[in-house]
């Protein structure tokens, strides 16, 4: 019986200090997203950054790109803070037009949710397009240092694919699943909602009751 509360104790002790990660974490990519034929404002890449560090972070100066090394870095504009537990959106423009209201719309998102578009980027490539076969994302900050990044396969058109909060892969998104919805053109994903990761009283509660089982099972 000892032995088995040590483990039990052990465990509970372990989840106690698994660290909260916190930063900018890529949450959600649409790598051309599809949808109607010929297309239009669905079928331009975006993909989502978040904020999970406990202070809100001013992006002058971070920059983003598709590929390793590739030197074409898109520039975000001065000027654009993202908050604790906040999602923006970065977004291809179409055929030089303004894209912000016509997404809003079509998600169903309110006015509160930040989307920096193309035009506002500078650098070698303002927006770099993400490829559907396949591709890397990668940010950056001032000092050039990679703090987030993502790698992902070939894309469903229409169908975001998302990571939670810890930057862990969740696949395609699935409507009715993580906040995931389904949009007015028939696309799939949860622009300005993040999935938060397992809190750690999340996983206390399920050290415990996997303690308390072994516990009863060598009584």
């Amino acid at each position: 019986m000892r032995m088995q509360l040590r483990l039990a104790a052990t465990i509970l002790s372990f989840i106690a200090t698994v660290p909260c990660f916190g930063g900018l974490v890529i949450t959600e990519v649409a790598s051309t997203s599809g949808a109607p034929a010929g297309g239009s404002l669905e079928s331009r890449d975006w993909w989502e950054l978040t904020n999970t560090g406990p202070a809100a972070v001013l992006l002058n100066g971070y920059s983003w790109e598709d590929r390793p090394a590739s030197g074409d870095r898109a520039i975000f504009p001065n000027g654009i803070t993202i908050a604790t537990g906040e999602s923006i959106i970065i977004h291809k423009i179409f055929e030089n037009t303004p894209v912000s209201a016509d997404f809003r719309s079509t998600w169903g998102l309110p006015n509160t949710v930040q989307i920096l578009e193309e035009s506002q980027f500078t650098g070698a490539n303002p927006f770099s397009g993400l490829g559907t076969c396949g591709d890397d994302l990668r940010l950056f900050n001032p000092g050039g240092v990679e703090v987030a990044s993502v790698v992902f396969g070939s894309s469903t058109s229409g169908v975001t694919f998302e990571w939670d909060q810890n930057g862990t892969s969740l696949g395609l998104s699935v409507a009715g699943e993580n906040g995931a919805t389904t949009s007015s053109y028939g696309g799939v994903g949860s622009p300005g909602r993040s999935v938060p990761e397992p809190s750690t009283a999340t996983l206390g509660i399920v050290a415990l009751c996997l303690a308390t089982r072994i516990v009863q099972r060598k009584s």
